[in-house]
């Protein structure tokens, strides 16, 4: 008989079932405030009563530089039109120009240079205008087939684009670009990181979500998934997809390491992209985010209502340090600043 070790980076204090409690109160936080990716439920709202070919030109950006604001600067000055009219090489010709009054979320480092910008949007235009006619010629595929055409068609395709990039591209699309196109997994080839949250939530099955992708191993994350969504449903009324899943499985595991998440902290990180970019632009620049962000949001999560001006640090280690995970809805933010790792609830909040 062979032994087969779980691999010590899973190895956890806490056992899978306070796991189970606290990625529960973390998926339910994260939904409440917005979430998950409420980035791109932002820019899908900014772009709501464009064309479809906007939209769908604005998803691309918004991938591109995975932030609103730098996103929307670029909008602002090449909406779809201009760049048809002028090219897309002096649209990143203009981007390369300007490339000071753009920041990035980190999760798109592979875009940080104005070469591999340039590269990903030049790609990026010739995949969309290829689009309509990828979804014509296969009407007869199932959604889920489609999706997985047009994954592979986006990794072959787009530069600088890979798992991570397209995952998050091809949501934005069916939300927001009339793509209907439906997530069948988590895209479980290179998930790392929600495999090494699934294994937290279920032990037993460690070595198999650790593993590699044999038929056999990618089986069980689709069985671990599948019942992670159910379970999620049963203890919080959460209903998730393959997607959102996916985003609360990476998102609780960086809040359990201490790697600064906490629900409500992509809402936050915009203040600080805004920002970083607000002074290079002045007035060529006025942005809707403000408006938009009050509109689709709860009030108690807005910074710029509230009186935050961005990521607020020591929240990254609440969970890790005390075991309580953030919520706006239920803790006061400026009565806590003081001591974050004791949060005072606001008057009224009953969890």
């Amino acid at each position: 008989m062979t032994i087969v070790s779980i691999p010590t980076q899973t190895q956890s204090s806490i056992s899978a079932e306070q796991h189970w409690d606290q990625f529960a109160q973390f998926a339910l936080w994260e939904k409440a405030a917005g979430g998950p990716d409420p980035h791109m439920s932002l820019a899908g709202a900014l772009s709501e009563s464009e064309s479809l070919e906007e939209r769908r030109w604005r998803i691309g950006l918004y991938v591109g530089f995975y932030n609103v604001p730098s996103a929307e600067a670029a909008w602002v000055h090449w909406p779809f039109l201009r760049v048809k009219s002028e090219g897309i090489e002096v649209m990143t010709d203009w981007i390369g120009l300007n490339w000071k009054g753009f920041s990035f979320r980190r999760e798109r480092r592979a875009v940080r240079t104005p070469r591999k910008m340039a590269e990903y949007l030049e790609s990026y235009w010739i995949w969309m205008a290829e689009l309509p006619k990828i979804l014509r010629s296969n009407e007869e595929l199932s959604q889920e087939a489609l999706y997985d055409l047009l994954w592979v068609s986006a990794n072959d395709n787009l530069r600088y684009a890979g798992r991570y990039a397209c995952f998050k591209l091809l949501e934005a699309l069916k939300r927001y670009g009339e793509v209907p196109a439906e997530l069948p997994d988590i895209r479980p080839i290179g998930a790392d990181s929600p495999r090494y949250t699934l294994a937290w939530l279920y032990p037993n099955d460690a070595v198999p979500l650790l593993g590699g992708n044999s038929k056999y191993e990618l089986k069980v994350v689709d069985r671990c998934v599948r019942q992670g969504i159910e379970e999620l449903k049963t203890r919080v009324g959460v209903q998730a997809d393959f997607y959102s899943f996916e985003v609360y499985l990476c998102d609780y595991r960086q809040s359990w390491e201490g790697k600064r998440q906490y629900p409500g902290r992509s809402q936050d990180s915009e203040l600080d992209y805004h920002r970083k970019i607000a002074a290079y632009w002045g007035s060529q620049y006025k942005t809707r985010m403000w408006a938009i962000r009050e509109q689709i949001f709860p009030y108690e999560c807005l910074g710029e209502q509230m009186g935050w001006t961005g990521v607020r640090k020591p929240l990254g280690l609440l969970l890790s340090q005390t075991g309580i995970t953030w919520s706006d809805l239920i803790y006061d933010w400026p009565k806590s600043a003081g001591d974050p790792m004791k949060p005072i609830k606001r008057n009224g909040a009953e969890h």
